[in-house]
């Protein structure tokens, strides 16, 4: 299958020919994986939503020697019991072997799954299999997104030992070698893989490096336009250098090259032209790495949003960020403000720096401005329990002051001699102008008009 535009955008179909950058220390793992024939253990990758850890399979499966034999079976959705699993592995092994072009003659006379299907997947399949290939082919069997069946061990779906008896198979099955994915979200269940996957045999993925977007960019498309410098720069701000955001980047950029194919250079304004569509796009994976998160990482998240619309090139420390939460009904200390930066830097979203912290990529950094608040320090901050919406809402209101006595004391001596001065202009007005001379010994007196005052309680 051919696309006119090379890259994957996302979708599956796409995956297995859009271009692959990066991972060579990767690839070196799966190399030192194969060296030992019959070995117990498997090798594991694990990397967040978009990190290319299915990507990275099918680069295993197109580029391993012709001794080898891929192939990549989903795992993300928990099996019904141990029987539909197997026979699901069964069904991804032939699948894979009929594209190689093998020859399953074997397969027709297997007998399907009785009540032992371990014995049956083993014996009446595996071995079969295996040796409808040539005495010197090995196959690599990759199970991607294994969460699913770490959750079915949990329900009780598979059994406790189901990780056990995979080790057990590939000690007794020298021809087999195994790996594994699986969501950062699930990193603490390495330990339920045991002891098929060891600390040691777990390889944490990383953002790309610079060069490998440059080149996931540029060679795919180097008949067609190229890159000024500037361009790049601009690419590896937004997108972070992750996997997937690149991937979708220049998806965007060559469907606007095939809209002005006179242009054959790629600007920074061109980078730019193409983010809200990118945005859009990756507005649904953003929102779902926002509700992973703890409630102080969103917290955080929330204050270096604000920090950057007040500032956007100052990096922010965790003693800016409390200042900052001081303003809002959210405070935090700075020792909990550095854990939660911590944590946001081993998730790869913040990049830190002697000078500080900042989030790594500016489209992400685009929808926290947009759905985490922090335009203005009042801005409630999130909770984990919360959703986004909820808590974007405006600053609740203060309640009215109360009346101030000493203004109130001001008021009534104005207005006590407001009423005198009254007084005394009634009084010359009725006696003609001039006031009548005043008996020897008689005091003058005045006549007050108590005024009427409205109660201010």
């Amino acid at each position: 299958m051919q696309f006119d535009n090379p890259y994957h955008n996302g979708d599956p179909a796409r995956l297995i020919y859009a271009p692959f950058a990066g991972r060579q220390a990767a690839m070196a793992r799966v190399g030192a994986l194969v060296t030992k024939a019959g070995r117990p253990d498997g090798l594991l990758f694990i990397g967040w939503h978009g990190s290319g850890k299915t990507a990275l399979l099918h680069a295993i499966a197109s580029t391993m020697p012709d001794s080898f034999v891929g192939v990549i079976a989903p795992a993300g959705s928990p099996p019904r019991d141990e029987t539909s699993w197997l026979v699901s592995l069964a069904e991804a092994i032939t699948s894979a072997l009929v594209d190689a072009n093998f020859t399953l003659s074997r397969l027709s006379q297997i007998e399907p799954p009785g009540e032992n299907p371990r014995r049956w997947f083993e014996e009446v399949f595996l071995l079969p299999t295996l040796g409808a290939l040539h005495p010197n082919r090995r196959m690599m069997l990759m199970l991607d997104d294994v969460d699913g069946l770490i959750q079915a061990v949990r329900d009780e779906t598979l059994p406790a030992d189901t990780f056990a008896f995979l080790s057990a198979l590939l000690t007794r099955t020298p021809a087999l070698h195994l790996i594994l994915t699986l969501d950062e979200d699930h990193e603490d269940d390495i330990p339920l893989l045991a002891p098929l996957i060891g600390m040691t045999d777990v390889f944490r993925l990383e953002p790309l490096e610079p060069d490998d977007v440059r080149w996931l960019l540029t060679a795919p498309v180097a008949t067609e336009y190229a890159f000024l410098d500037e361009a790049i720069k601009a690419a590896l701000a937004l997108t972070g250098s992750f996997p997937a955001l690149a991937q979708r980047l220049g998806f965007h950029l060559y469907e606007r090259w095939r809209s002005a194919p006179e242009l054959g250079t790629i600007r920074a304004q061109d980078v730019r032209a193409v983010q809200p569509t990118l945005y859009l796009r990756s507005e649904d994976e953003h929102r779902t790495v926002w509700e992973r998160l703890t409630a102080n990482e969103q917290i955080a998240l929330g204050a270096l949003a604000g920090l950057h619309y007040d500032d956007p090139l100052r990096k922010a420390t965790a003693e800016t960020i409390q200042r900052w939460l001081v303003e809002t009904d959210m405070p935090m200390d700075v020792t909990t403000i550095q854990a939660a930066l911590r944590g946001l830097t081993y998730r790869h979203l913040l990049v830190s720096t002697p000078e500080g912290v900042s989030v790594r990529a500016g489209l992400f950094m685009t929808w926290l401005l947009e759905n985490a608040g922090g335009r203005t320090r009042s801005r409630a901050a999130p909770s984990a329990q919360v959703p986004v919406e909820r808590w974007r809402a405006a600053p609740p209101e203060r309640p009215p002051a109360r009346p101030d006595s000493s203004r109130i004391l001001r008021f009534l001596a104005v207005l006590l001699l407001l009423v005198i001065a009254a007084n005394i202009i009634v009084y010359l007005l009725t006696s003609g102008g001039s006031p009548a001379p005043v008996p020897t010994g008689v005091l003058p007196t005045a006549t007050f008009i108590e005024p009427a005052i409205t109660p201010l309680f």
